[in-house]
């Protein structure tokens, strides 16, 4: 069975992310699927840290149990408005604790397949706050899919697919998990980006034309990059005729693509390997995050 938790907010932005991840578990005809509805509730004392809430401890916790039993309601009514014909089996909670780590926590144990989540787009000062899904990112072993709140579809499957991989090992978990998504779409396309090797080994010769070991070096880069994402594509079963090797900053060039091809999916892997590797969750992910126009999938090594 196709297990899929879904971290949502009892919000009306709720109704289009669980509908999105009930088509998801029933992508399989033989498969029935099951969605965990899960919301967070954070605690009043982790909130107000600096004040002693002890002389009202009972208060405390009745109002806990207040918002928990809304909270689920809420979910409860908008579950029955996501499907009309086939639903998979659901399971509503609602947890007390911190968002990130409590839904990062109870993928695990459900063995959870997937994790669906809203998409809030964050710009200037807000991308240094963090969030929900960012946190979940580094705490977690599950592939993401992060919902826009603003579909560009009507329903699955998705109909223009954006994969983003570079040369690292991990270029074929990244396409053997898109391949189903783009074969079941319209069309796809397979983008790695390559940096310049200017903006790497910078010097005061390194953008001059008459600069051979740098255009040597860029050019045998590009070459190998196109044979290993070709070969890559082949091995997932998809076309190399779709591969475009562009060169820039990676997240500039793949938001623009994502514009450019009108893409209601972006696939992209990430690095995020072991406690540091997590905490250091790369800034090309989060910059698609932060800007995507569309849903993000987030494969995990």
């Amino acid at each position: 069975m196709t297990k899929v938790l879904v971290a949502v907010e009892a919000n009306d932005e709720s109704r289009h992310i669980m509908a999105t991840a009930g088509e998801m578990a029933l992508q399989k005809p033989q498969d029935s699927g099951e969605l965990h509805i899960l919301n967070v509730v954070r605690p009043i004392t982790e909130v107000y840290a600096d004040l002693n809430f002890t002389p009202f401890a009972e208060h405390t916790c009745a109002l806990l149990d207040t918002q928990k039993a809304a909270q689920k309601a809420v979910l409860q009514q908008h579950l029955e408005s996501c499907f009309t014909q086939a639903a998979p089996k659901c399971v509503v909670e609602v947890l007390e604790g911190l968002p990130a780590s409590t839904i990062a926590n109870r993928a695990e144990q459900l063995n959870a397949s997937l994790i669906v989540m809203g998409l809030h787009n964050r710009q200037g000062l807000t991308t240094l706050l963090g969030s929900t899904t960012y946190g979940v990112l580094t705490q977690c072993a599950q592939n993401l899919l992060a919902v826009h709140p603003q579909p560009k579809r009507g329903s699955l499957p998705y109909q223009r697919v954006l994969i983003c991989v570079d040369t690292s090992e991990n270029i074929n978990t990244t396409l053997a998990s898109a391949a189903p998504l783009a074969l079941a779409a319209n069309s796809y396309q397979v983008i790695s980006v390559q940096p310049p090797l200017t903006s790497i080994y910078a010097s005061a010769y390194a953008g001059q034309s008459e600069n051979i070991a740098y255009n040597k070096i860029q050019a045998h880069i590009e070459a190998e990059t196109v044979a290993r994402v070709r070969q890559a594509t082949r091995q997932a079963g998809l076309s190399e005729n779709h591969v475009h090797v562009p060169m820039g900053d990676a997240r500039t060039c793949i938001l623009q693509a994502a514009e450019d091809t009108a893409a209601d999916l972006i696939i992209t892997g990430t690095n995020a390997r072991g406690p540091v590797g997590r905490l250091l969750l790369g800034s090309t992910v989060r910059g698609i995050l932060d800007h995507a126009p569309c849903d993000v999938w987030v494969v995990h090594p």
